[in-house]
């Protein structure tokens, strides 16, 4: 008898617990679902029909194209190209780098070109001096400024030392190539 004592006591209920005795199921779970997917698949078709008419509306406001225009016969696909059927020379300017550092050298290269080459003058009359004839010359005269209680002019245009101004180096009216 002694074992079945046990037997009920481990059966027997704890009233100190409580849990929800109701379960979700799996009609549920499979409803969600459902109305999930249904869902999902007409979002899709409203979307698919919205892109379709902002398609025909910016069709239909591009302007017809001449019919005596000639046709542009469209390049020949090369084989291994990176960009088939492109024709880069059609495209407007700036375009994007192909190379940048090649690019950039160049660059440097030709603002070095303008900033060491020999002096010139420009069409409109404008002096063009090499950078380091032009810091010799400053480290010379100094910085212009204006006499005391006057305004400048060329002839009152003075260096930090004091000294009038001097007149500027010789210069060649031929324009650097580059």
């Amino acid at each position: 008898m002694a074992t079945d004592h046990h037997m009920n006591d481990f059966h027997a209920e704890n009233v100190e617990v409580s849990y929800e005795p109701r379960d979700l199921g799996a009609k549920g779970i499979l409803l969600f679902f459902a109305i999930l997917i249904v869902t999902g698949v007409v979002v899709h078709f409203v979307v698919l029909g919205v892109y379709g008419a902002m398609g025909k509306v910016v069709a239909s406001m591009e302007p017809e194209q001449n019919p005596m225009q000639p046709q542009a016969e469209a390049p020949k696909a090369v084989m291994l190209q990176n960009t088939p059927m492109v024709d880069l020379n059609k495209f407007a300017h700036p375009r994007l780098q192909s190379d940048e550092p090649a690019d950039m050298s160049a660059f440097n290269w030709q603002e070095n070109q303008w900033l060491r080459t020999h002096a010139w003058v420009d069409e409109k009359g404008t002096v063009h001096v090499p950078i380091d004839v032009a810091k010799e010359e400053l480290l010379k005269r100094g910085l212009p400024t204006r006499a005391p209680g006057g305004n400048a002019t060329p002839g009152s245009v003075q260096s930090l030392s004091g000294a009038p101004a001097v007149s500027a180096p010789q210069v060649t009216t031929n324009k650097p190539k580059g």
